[in-house]
């Protein structure tokens, strides 16, 4: 049985996972340097490698499939285009210039329960089958864990000291081929949330992500958060972690009658 079975554990998030193809990279970030690089990089990485994985060429973007329609210009309502059957990108003025630090959640639904005591649950982490091939495929042989909380406290406080809001969240994974409403009005709204939406042929990759979406950048950027070492693994080998055993205690929940 997994955790995220039992009342109060659905989308807890125990760790974050960070892999890389450089371990002098994830050295950086048990430095405390976390490097953070713009929407925009990550679309045009899928059209150079004409695969979807570490990149995505629907970063912050609305994808529609239209069987038939009419653009109008929104000032003066003039017929700009007329669609047959067709796919649309749209994308928010600005946002593919948004910085997004990138990471993999192992959450409550990765947590299988193997012993139930008076106080806590002994769980291990299952990776499926996708997760073990494509996550150093994708990313890289190298990985670290990062402490969940701590971490994302660090982040919020040092964007505070800039003013600027965060989005950080688990992504939601959406079939595209569908039309919905939802994804209509975050588009229309601009609301952050759109940063957290992937199509459903990556979803493997479990995404939490960090966005400053107020910020816009026009390189890469780099923030300190400080020593990080006490909060993070040794760099480790991705498929020897993949394909090993996790265990650990997780504290029951304790609930008022």
């Amino acid at each position: 049985m997994r955790l995220n079975s039992i009342q109060g554990y659905d989308k807890r998030i125990y760790f974050l996972l960070k892999f890389g193809r450089n371990p002098q990279h994830l050295e950086s970030i048990r430095s405390g340097s976390i490097y953070m690089d713009r929407f925009r990089t990550y679309v045009e990485q899928e059209k150079r490698e004409r695969k979807k994985g570490q990149g995505d060429s629907l970063e912050a973007s609305l994808y529609l499939n239209v069987l038939s329609g009419q653009i109008f210009h929104e000032d003066t309502n003039e017929l700009v285009a007329t669609l047959g059957k067709s796919k649309l990108v749209l994308t928010p003025a600005g946002f593919l210039d948004r910085s997004v630090f990138c990471t993999m959640a192992v959450d409550a639904s990765m947590l299988e329960i193997l012993n139930d005591y008076d106080d806590h649950y002994e769980v291990e982490v299952i990776f499926s089958d996708e997760q073990k091939k494509d996550l150093p495929k994708v990313f890289g042989d190298h990985v670290i864990s990062i402490e969940f909380t701590p971490f994302l406290n660090r982040f919020r406080d040092w964007f505070k000291k800039l003013e600027t809001p965060l989005i950080a969240g688990l992504v939601n994974y959406e079939d595209f081929s569908i039309n919905t409403t939802t994804r209509m009005r975050l588009f229309q709204k601009l609301d952050p949330h759109l940063f957290l939406l992937k199509s459903d042929e990556i979803s493997y990759q479990n995404e939490y992500r960090i966005v400053p979406y107020s910020l816009t950048i026009n390189e890469p950027m780099t923030i300190s958060l400080g020593e990080m070492t006490n909060i993070t693994s040794k760099v480790l080998d991705s498929s020897e972690f993949l394909n090993g055993t996790i265990k650990f205690k997780v504290a029951k929940l304790m609930f008022s009658a």
